[in-house]
């Protein structure tokens, strides 16, 4: 009987140099997964793999060595404790995130929460090429939005309020942009300096800097590989989760429309034409 190595590929079965075997890639989002879970992956390695698990660069876990005649008994085991293969080829692929506001104290937003909304709703989606997400909670990046295909970003705009303002200068001190400056013991603050960081709000002892706008920028078009391209930033800031996935459902749309066959999104991008992106999502 022939092997459809397509269908096993697009179930993550990925063919290994060595014939007849697989490094199976598991559905993990936004890097997190129960303890149990990983219990039971380990003991399918040493059964199915070689005892042994591979952690990948996007926050997944592969099992390698998984012979062809084990690929419907380690899913259905694997099935068995809530544990999905991935997917691979042109469709949306996992979802990477920081561990975001619940851990950590500069992330402006619940990236694990996000990660799971947008794994849900576009994960194994098909388009003309692999298409990655990644969340991350602030301008520090550790998730590398600017290196996916759509990355999302936690962002808060500030004002001050010189109320109860002691004249510390601390928010000076912490703006890694030079957006904030005191003179003649005024607090200014040059917005078009701003990287939306949020530090100003998170480090102020007397709380004169308050969040006026908290929300998300998106990147588009990133992609690492042999030809690196940093992504393109949508202008303005996303101020909720229901403008985020219009933005998302037009981004996808467009690439359904334009993109050529192996063609990744950015490469699309620089063919058609940002401003003709940018038109299109606002049509929304």
């Amino acid at each position: 009987m022939a092997i459809d190595y397509k269908v096993l590929k697009e179930g993550g079965f990925m063919r290994q140099k060595d014939a007849g075997y697989f490094s199976l890639r598991l559905h993990i989002v936004g890097g997190q997964i129960d303890a149990e879970k990983v219990i039971k992956i380990a003991e399918l390695s040493k059964k199915y793999g070689k005892g042994y698990l591979h952690l990948t660069t996007r926050q997944g876990i592969e099992i390698p060595f998984v012979h062809l005649e084990n690929v419907n008994a380690i899913k259905e085991e694997l099935a068995a404790y809530g544990v999905k293969t991935g997917v691979c080829g042109p469709r949306v692929r996992t979802v990477v995130a920081c561990q975001g506001e619940q851990v950590c104290p500069r992330a402006m937003i619940d990236c694990e929460g996000l990660a799971d909304k947008i794994d849900e709703k576009y994960y194994g989606k098909a388009l003309p090429h692999k298409f990655k997400f990644s969340i991350t909670g602030c301008p520090a990046g550790c998730a590398k939005p600017e290196e996916n295909d759509l990355g999302v970003q936690g962002a808060i705009v500030p004002h001050y309020d010189a109320n109860q303002c002691t004249l510390c200068g601390i928010c000076k001190e912490v703006c890694y942009c030079g957006a904030i400056d005191i003179i003649d013991d005024e607090v200014t603050c040059d917005l078009s300096l701003c990287n939306n960081c949020g530090e100003c709000v998170m480090n102020c002892p007397m709380d004169c800097w308050l969040p006026k706008i908290r929300g998300y920028i998106v990147f588009l078009g990133g992609k690492m590989g042999k030809k690196p391209r940093f992504a393109d930033v949508l202008p303005g800031i996303i101020q909720s989760d229901e403008e985020l996935f219009q933005v998302i459902d037009k981004t996808l749309e467009f690439f359904i429309e334009h993109g050529g066959k192996r063609e990744r999104f950015g490469d699309t991008i620089d063919r058609v034409g940002l401003d003709k992106l940018l038109a299109h999502i606002k049509e929304e």
